[in-house]
C-alpha cells in the first residue's frame, strides 16, 4: 500500500519543525515580569500554529474521508507535539498563580486573626475598668457606713447623759434648785452644741454622699467616652480596610474583564483563520470587524464624528 502524501501539510511542517527545534532551546524566567511577558508570547505563538494546523486539516479533510483520516493523524501528531512544547511553558505559569492565590488567602488569615485579637484586648481592657469602678464604688459606701455609725454613737451618749441628768435632779432636788439656772444653762449650751454637731455631721454626710454620686457619674462619663471614641476609631479603621480589600476586588475584577473580552476577541480571530487561506488575510480581517462579528470591537465613523465635533 502505497503512502498518501497530503501536500496541504508541507509548508507549515516546516515553519512547526523550526518552532520546535527554538522552543527546544529557549528558555524563560517565568518569575521576571518580562521573562513571564515573554514565555507567553512564546506559548501564544505555538497556540497560533495549532489553530492553523486545524485549519489545514479541515481543508485537505473536505477531499475525502479516507484523505480526511489521513489528515486527521497527521494533524494528531502535530497537535500532540505543540501540546507538548505548550506544557512545558505553562505548568510553570499556572504554579505562579497558584502561589499568588495562596499568598492572598494567607494575608486574609493573618488579618482575621489579627482582628480577633484586637477584640479580645477591647473586652479585657473594658472589664478591668468596670472593676476599678466597682471598687471605688465599694470604698465609697464602706465610708458612709462608718460615718452614719458614729452618729449613732453620739445619740446613744446624748440619750446617756439626758438620762444622767434626771436621775441627778431626782437625788438632789435641792441642790438642783440652788442650781437650776446653771445647769440650765449649762444644759442647753450642751444640747445646742450637741444638735449643731448632729447638724453638722448630718451635713458632712449628705455632702459625702453628693461627692460619691457626683465621682461614679463622672468615672461612668468618662468610661462612655473613653468607650465611643474607641468604638469610632475602631469603625474607622475597619471601614478603611473594608475601602483597601474592596479596592483589590475591583482591580483584580477589571483584570480579569479584560482578560476575558481579549480571549474573545482572539478567539473571533481564530475561528475566522479557516477562511484566510483563500482570500487577503486583512480584507477578510476588515470585513469581519466592519460587520460586527469580533465580539467587544466597534467601528466608529470618523467623518460622523468630525462632523459632529463641527
Amino acid at each position: 500500500m502505497t503512502t498518501m502524501e497530503i501536500t496541504q501539510y508541507e509548508p507549515i511542517k516546516a515553519q512547526i519543525a523550526a518552532l520546535l527545534e527554538q522552543n527546544s532551546q529557549l528558555v524563560f524566567d517565568y518569575r521576571d515580569p518580562q521573562g513571564n511577558t515573554e514565555a507567553r508570547s512564546h506559548v501564544h505563538g505555538l497556540r497560533k500554529k495549532k489553530a492553523e494546523v486545524e485549519r489545514v486539516r479541515k481543508d485537505a479533510k473536505s477531499d475525502a474521508l479516507t484523505y480526511g483520516r489521513k489528515v486527521d493523524s497527521i494533524a494528531k501528531e502535530l497537535t500532540a507535539a505543540l501540546e507538548t512544547a505548550i506544557a512545558v511553558h505553562q505548568e510553570p505559569l499556572d504554579v505562579i498563580a497558584a502561589e499568588a492565590q495562596a499568598k492572598r488567602d494567607e494575608a486574609l488569615r493573618v488579618e482575621a486573626e489579627k482582628k480577633a485579637a484586637a477584640e479580645l484586648a477591647e473586652q479585657e481592657r473594658q472589664d478591668a475598668i468596670l472593676k476599678a469602678a466597682q471598687e471605688e464604688t465599694e470604698k465609697a459606701k464602706a465610708e458612709v457606713a462608718a460615718m452614719r455609725a458614729k452618729q449613732r454613737e453620739d445619740i446613744i451618749r446624748r440619750e446617756a447623759i439626758e438620762i444622767a441628768r434626771e436621775d441627778a435632779e431626782s437625788k438632789a432636788q435641792a441642790e438642783r434648785e440652788a442650781s437650776a439656772a446653771r445647769e440650765r444653762k449649762a444644759i442647753e449650751d450642751v444640747a445646742r452644741a450637741e444638735r449643731e454637731k448632729l447638724e453638722a455631721e448630718r451635713e458632712a454626710i449628705a455632702a459625702r454622699e453628693r461627692t460619691i454620686a457626683a465621682q461614679e457619674q463622672a468615672k461612668l462619663d468618662q468610661a462612655e467616652a473613653v468607650k465611643l471614641a474607641e468604638q469610632r476609631a475602631k469603625d474607622q479603621a475597619e471601614k478603611e480596610a473594608a475601602d483597601a480589600r474592596e479596592e483589590q476586588a475591583r482591580q483584580l475584577e477589571t483584570e480579569n474583564v479584560r482578560n476575558e473580552i481579549v480571549g474573545q476577541i482572539e478567539a473571533d480571530i481564530l475561528e475566522l483563520l479557516p477562511a484566510l487561506g483563500a482570500t487577503d488575510h486583512a480584507s477578510v480581517l476588515a470585513q469581519a470587524i466592519y460587520n460586527g462579528k469580533i465580539r467587544n470591537v466597534r467601528v466608529i465613523d470618523e467623518r460622523k464624528a468630525t462632523h459632529d465635533d463641527n
